[in-house]
């Protein structure tokens, strides 16, 4: 009995040390595997860890100078926290990409480091301040790397003591470059810098406060991506900008931000107007003159003949009087041909000309990217009563007939518009959803209910008269005050929700039912109105409770004498008041 109690312990003894070495085998393989979930995770990811691990190191490290850049001082962070902890260390080693964005100020073992741990992937480059320090790395950087693929440039009043060729001549892949004048740099430096320097494929070029400074050698066959950016209305030469593009047969991107032309004369404008040009690669214009300058852009978008797939934003903040915005409706119907006969969008800007085409992207606040414009959109101001006859005469020439989407922003005020509205939703035989923005939801609603239309059951080869846009299928509706302070007392065609439910009534009778119809932000709804829709149509509500309470006030009324007036509140006051109607 004694042995086998010896035996017993022995094999616990045993067992525990077995234990032991498997725990530690797993916590080895464990720790192995970490390296492997980590350099898996994506790059944006990453660099959220690091920043959030960086944050608190500050205090930490004794600096000769903090820099004022928090950009700068986030990888000075890293390289630190990289430096004292093993284990970030060992991750840093596995993901170069994190490395690849080297400043020139950095101190000097911060860009050896960086450029080490980048191993080959394409670096690239920040300069800010210009030294001779950083003349002399920038010339040891392009002399023994091959992989830099975009610079970053930014040139202030010290950079003005540059001189011709400071800047070395560039024979690497080079793929981007962004320029930005600063503060007391002459625009004429600019051109003399770069004035030896030539960038044989380079694809994307950005400028900033300093578009007509730099020389043609920038500008290459090979260039797909060109932005012109500025904040201080600085005139470009028209002549030289439609010269240059005419020479870009690989040009993508086309975006002309705050850029203002010089002044066109009759002669020229006359000129241009029978000219052509021809982007046939162009996949996105953008375009958002400076105020006051929308007129010198209608020769530049006149002369223009663009893909069918282009994505166009063009943004105009003036406003127009009728011959101007008749012009430009006429530039837009010619851009937009292809576009109009896929999607239109109609939106309230807050007296904004938008026109923009997103493909498979959201547009703005007005939608999310939940639901996004599906192929393009057509985006132009509401309808004022100043511009009734203008909008009447666009409207007049729109052929939906191929329409798949609409987005309505804007309040369709004129009865005119209202009932060529009417008769485009009739033709609208390819048209599947409609989005409905604000109390615009309630007009079209009430051209989509057509009394006019008479539904018959099918007996034999009898035909049924379909209603207004028969293949609709998805409605949206988005920020619309369901029901309102006396809707039933002031509308003489019933409230929304019994134009609603007349709508989906009507096209269940006529065999073309309403599939989904999807409820986002809308007040003054509640659960039961959710039930009562769900008995006609698939409905999609986001929950959004939230009711407008009526403002109550305190009127005080004072009578004058026999000879003065009698002051009482106004029709605003009154309007806030539960007896008014």
């Amino acid at each position: 009995m004694h042995l086998t109690e010896v035996d017993e312990a022995v094999r616990r003894n045993i067992d525990k040390d077995i234990e032991y070495h498997l725990q530690a085998v797993i916590d080895l393989r464990r720790h192995r595997n970490s390296f492997t979930h980590i350099n898996c995770l994506p790059f944006e990811l990453l660099s959220e860890i690091f920043s959030f691990c960086q944050e608190g190191l500050w205090d930490h490290v004794i600096w000769q100078q903090k820099p004022k850049n928090r950009r700068i001082a986030l990888p000075l962070r890293w390289i630190y926290l990289s430096a004292v902890c093993h284990y970030w260390r060992q991750v840093a080693v596995q993901t170069s990409r994190l490395w690849a964005r080297i400043n020139l100020d950095y101190p000097t073992f911060a860009k050896n480091l960086s450029m080490v741990l980048a191993n080959q992937s394409p670096l690239h480059l920040t300069a800010t301040k210009w030294s001779s320090q950083q003349i002399a790395l920038l010339n040891e950087i392009y002399s023994s790397i091959d992989h830099v693929h975009s610079i970053d440039w930014t040139f202030n009043d010290m950079s003005s003591q540059l001189k011709l060729g400071t800047i070395p001549a560039i024979s690497t892949p080079l793929r981007s470059i962004r320029i930005t004048r600063g503060g007391g740099m002459p625009l004429t430096s600019i051109a003399s810098i770069f004035a030896e320097c030539i960038f044989p494929s380079i694809q994307r070029l950005e400028l900033v406060n300093c578009i007509y400074t730099l020389p043609a050698s920038l500008l290459g066959s090979t260039l797909k991506h060109l932005i012109l950016r500025t904040d201080l209305a600085y005139p470009i030469s028209f002549a030289t900008l439609i010269d240059s593009l005419s020479r870009m047969s690989q040009l993508e991107a086309l975006h002309l931000e705050g850029v203002a032309f010089d002044q066109i004369d009759s002669e020229h404008a006359s000129n241009v107007a029978t000219q052509e040009l021809s982007l046939p690669n162009l996949r996105q214009l953008v375009v958002h003159p400076p105020r006051n300058t929308y007129q010198d852009y209608f020769p530049f978008l006149g002369m223009l003949e663009l893909p069918a797939d282009v994505q166009l934003n063009l943004k105009f903040t003036d406003t127009m009087p009728d011959k101007d915005l008749r012009t430009l409706l006429c530039i837009t119907l010619k851009l937009f041909r292809p576009l109009v006969s896929r999607t239109l969008a109609l939106c309230n800007t807050d007296c904004t000309f938008v026109i923009g085409l997103w493909n498979d992207v959201a547009g703005p606040e007005i939608l999310d990217k939940k639901h996004p414009v599906p192929h393009c959109g057509l985006w132009l101001p509401p309808f004022h009563q100043d511009h009734c006859i203008v909008w009447e005469e666009f409207i007049h020439v729109l052929d939906l007939r191929r329409v798949e989407s609409i987005h309505f922003g804007g309040l369709i005020t004129n009865y005119n518009a209202q009932t060529q509205w009417k008769r485009l939703l009739r033709t609208s035989d390819a048209l599947k959803s409609l989005s409905l923005k604000g109390e615009v939801a309630r007009t079209v609603v009430r051209l989509l209910f057509s009394k006019d239309v008479t539904v018959v059951r099918v007996k034999g080869d009898t035909t049924i008269p379909k209603p207004p846009a028969p293949n609709l299928k998805t409605i949206r509706l988005l920020d619309l005050a369901w029901h309102t302070l006396g809707e039933a007392q002031r509308s003489k065609e019933g409230t929304f929700m019994e134009d609603l439910l007349n709508m989906l009534s009507q096209r269940a009778e006529a065999d073309v039912p309403l599939e989904k119809l999807i409820i986002e932000r809308c007040r003054n709804l509640n659960k039961d109105t959710i039930g009562t829709l769900d008995e006609k149509v698939l409905v999609d509500w986001d929950g959004h409770i939230v009711f407008e309470e009526v403002r109550r006030k305190q009127y005080s009324y004072r009578v004058y004498d026999y000879h003065d007036s009698v002051s009482y509140g106004s029709d605003e006051d009154y309007a806030d008041r539960d007896d008014y109607w």
